[in-house]
């Protein structure tokens, strides 16, 4: 149950982010061009990077219109702190009526409000995988194994604020989620991983990487397109006929969509 919450939160990701993209792919036919609406949050070492990367056309309005309008952080520490949690409360419930959205907002204003304190204290920094222009540096190899648990504390912390996203007007839906988590259940050892199952893994995790440093600017891509065009092409076009043809049982609406 825990690893379909996970992988609940890479659908909600691909879905809307593949969305966005069909939608400035099509832009840019009409000579459009879009901004990019993700650059790999789940790589993000804090909840403000985080931000900073989903849903950024959603996260900038927020910012601008909601956190700034109600005083920003020029009125004081403890009223940042509401404001943090007032906007995201209230983007919560941008998504629907359902206490669950409202939830997901608020854990997540509590979230960023928890993270700024800690960071005002403690006089850390919220730096990222240590990258400069899509390169190792010294600093990530000094800080990876901290940098690993913060990720991997800070994904924990997503999946618990998910499950209320996921629920959104079922209230019982949390409950059952948490019991299938904590609660020993045999028939669940029937739905292992599959070999499938990793694939979409480790695609997601090497494609997420990509876009998380930004597609290494430091690298001329229109040069090394046009080089290598015989080779990828065709393999980009079976791949593609591979991924079409292997379907998970059915049409999968998107999620997102009814936003």
């Amino acid at each position: 149950v825990a690893v379909a919450g996970f992988f609940f939160m890479i659908q909600v990701y691909c879905d809307f982010s593949a969305y966005t993209d069909f939608a400035r792919g099509s832009a840019l036919f009409l000579g459009y061009d879009l901004p990019i609406n993700f650059r790999g949050p789940w790589f993000a070492l804090s909840f403000q990077e985080h931000w900073r990367r989903w849903h950024i056309s959603l996260s900038t309005w927020l910012r601008d219109y909601l956190y700034i309008g109600l005083g920003g952080s020029r009125s004081g520490e403890k009223r940042t702190y509401v404001n943090l949690f007032l906007t995201f409360f209230l983007g919560g419930v941008w998504h629907g009526a359902g206490w669950g959205f409202a939830v997901w907002g608020s854990v997540h204003g509590l979230l960023l409000s928890l993270e700024r304190y800690m960071y005002r204290r403690t006089g850390w920094e919220p730096a990222g995988w240590g990258r400069r222009d899509g390169e190792i540096t010294s600093d990530y190899r000094r800080r990876s194994v901290y940098n690993v648990f913060k990720w991997v504390l800070m994904m924990m912390l997503m999946w618990f604020a998910a499950l209320f996203f996921y629920a959104g007007v079922d209230a019982t839906l949390v409950q059952g989620i948490l019991k299938g988590v904590f609660v020993p259940n045999p028939e669940g050892a029937r739905y292992g991983l599959t070999s499938q199952h990793a694939l979409v893994i480790v695609l997601f995790l090497f494609l997420h990487w990509v876009e998380y440093n930004d597609y290494f600017p430091g690298m001329d891509w229109q040069a090394i397109a046009r080089r290598y065009a015989p080779v990828w092409a065709p393999l980009g076009a079976l791949g593609m006929l591979f991924l079409s043809s292997w379907k998970a049982g059915g049409d999968l609406p998107f999620v997102y969509f009814q936003f």
